[in-house]
């Protein structure tokens, strides 16, 4: 567009005048600070219009607008925090004051939002805006126009909001807002101290649960091994007991055969005797004959021979005659004498030399001695005896 010696041009962000300056000879460049988003005319259907002496007016979409040259950028005023609001996660704001500054936000309303602007009516250009949260992002964000930021879900801790503002190159004073993001309930102080109670309360009862259980299983061991020691101990008097039958045994079948030695030599001498005094007797000789035959009677006298076995007997089997005077206290005697000589199993016939008797008189002293013992008719004599 040419206006007498002036030229005019529109690019994006500015309006570009060419003018020849009359003292210098020479063509000056001057650029008017308009951006096209402000002017909102397209392409190619520009104007500028003079309206007075160095005073023009470019039609737009949204109005008009007028400049005057020498063009001056105006002042950029201080930029301003307009609105703080917090939110919880529903995202419903709530203002806070904006003059406080170190506002303590609960955690639950961890959601901010920052609304800052240049107050200035003037202005032929977009401003720009820059924002960094100190404790959260330390770098400051790209230049955007668009005046306000959010910051949702932030950590607790404090923080420092700063924005600065750009208009034709020149910056504005960083503004700031200091706001702490308090502490959740499960990382309070009350709460690390609840913590720390319970962590100690589950030290505590582990170690005792374990010392406990250790307690248990150390008092298992010691009664396993009590037992342990009990079995072995009774197997060690097992095996005393089962030596000293065994010794017993061994001296009980040592004594019986003595017994059964003594009895022999007994039944043996009184038969040998007997028999001599028989045939002493059917010799019909003088009174040498007679005296052989009282010395013969002194050697079979039945007293001694009974003296003799029952010591025998008494060590075989001590307590018999005992247990048999017991049951039958009417017992005579001469009924134990045949008592012992049945327990040895003896018949009528050995039986007899050593009660110096005939053999007949032994079975009428076995009758005898089963009609005192009160025995039935089918029970055995030396069965018996025997069961004692």
């Amino acid at each position: 567009m040419i206006d007498g010696n002036t030229w005019w041009g529109f690019g994006q962000e500015s309006i570009f005048q060419i003018a020849k300056d009359a003292l210098q000879d020479d063509y000056v460049l001057n650029t008017i600070t308009i951006p096209n988003s402000l002017r909102g005319i397209a392409t190619s259907f520009e104007n500028i219009s003079a309206i007075d002496n160095n005073k023009f007016l470019i039609g737009s979409n949204l109005g008009y607008i007028t400049f005057q040259l020498p063009f001056r950028s105006p002042e950029v005023s201080e930029l301003k925090i307009n609105n703080i609001a917090i939110a919880n996660k529903g995202e419903n704001y709530s203002s806070l004051a904006i003059n406080a500054n170190d506002v303590e936000i609960p955690f639950k309303d961890n959601f901010i939002h920052f609304s800052y602007t240049i107050p200035h009516y003037n202005l032929l250009s977009d401003v720009e805006y820059s924002t960094m949260l100190v404790g959260y992002d330390d770098h400051w964000s790209n230049w955007n126009t668009t005046g306000k930021t959010s910051f949702k879900n932030l950590p607790y801790g404090s923080y420092i909001f700063k924005v600065k503002g750009n208009l034709n190159g020149k910056e504005t004073a960083v503004e700031e807002y200091r706001f702490t993001i308090a502490k959740p309930w499960y990382v309070s102080t009350l709460a690390i101290i609840i913590y720390a109670i319970i962590f100690l309360l589950i030290i505590y009862l582990t170690n005792r649960f374990y010392n406990n259980y250790y307690k248990k299983e150390q008092n298992k061991i010691i009664a396993e091994n009590k037992k342990r020691l009990e079995l072995q101990e009774i197997t060690a008097q097992r095996e005393i007991v089962t030596l000293k039958n065994q010794q017993l045994e061994t001296e009980v079948a040592s004594k019986n055969r003595e017994l059964a030695a003594s009895t022999m030599n007994i039944i043996r001498k009184n038969e040998f005797l007997s028999e001599l005094k028989q045939k002493l007797n059917k010799a019909n000789t003088n009174e040498d004959v007679e005296e052989v035959i009282s010395i013969i009677n002194k050697n079979i006298a039945e007293k001694d021979n009974w003296k003799l076995f029952k010591e025998a007997f008494d060590n075989a089997d001590k307590d018999f005659l005992q247990s048999v005077k017991e049951k039958h206290p009417n017992l005579t005697s001469n009924d134990l004498k045949l008592c012992a000589y049945l327990r040895l199993n003896l018949s009528s016939k050995e039986i007899a030399p050593m009660l110096n008797i005939s053999v007949r008189s032994v079975e009428i002293k076995r009758y005898r001695l089963r009609k005192k013992m009160d025995l039935a008719h089918e029970e055995g004599l030396v069965e018996y005896i025997l069961t004692f």
